[in-house]
């Protein structure tokens, strides 16, 4: 139905990719696999989770933001980042339609991160 996969960019986690299944989509399948990596991330100790996607396609940038995931400006960004971004313009992606964005965990995804661990 659906996957998420993660890796570690610039010292934090960072969500590499998602993907559901149309004939699954529009389900909270893909909201619930990001909560699944956030709550790893926290529970390795990552104060945040990163990721890069299109800007304007609705269940990309969008979708992202309604979790919490908010928009990195270039002067934030740090080397991995930057040079993920580039390589996507490398394979042919505009890079006027590509961003960068983190969702910083707060107080709440920490917690809810203990209360599922016990």
């Amino acid at each position: 139905m659906g996957f998420a996969a993660a890796i570690l960019l610039d010292g934090s986690a960072h969500l590499q990719e998602l993907n559901v299944l149309p004939a699954h989509g529009r389900r909270g399948l893909g909201r619930a696999l990001v909560h699944h990596v956030a709550r790893w991330a926290v529970s390795e100790g990552f104060s945040s989770l990163s990721l890069t996607t299109f800007r304007h396609v609705v269940w990309n940038a969008p979708f992202y933001a309604s979790i919490g995931f908010v928009p990195i400006p270039a002067e934030n960004q740090r080397p991995e980042m930057r040079k993920t971004l580039a390589k996507e313009a490398e394979k042919g992606f505009d890079p006027a339609n590509r961003v960068g964005m983190r969702w910083t965990f707060g107080s709440r995804e920490r917690a809810a991160d203990r209360t599922n661990s016990r």
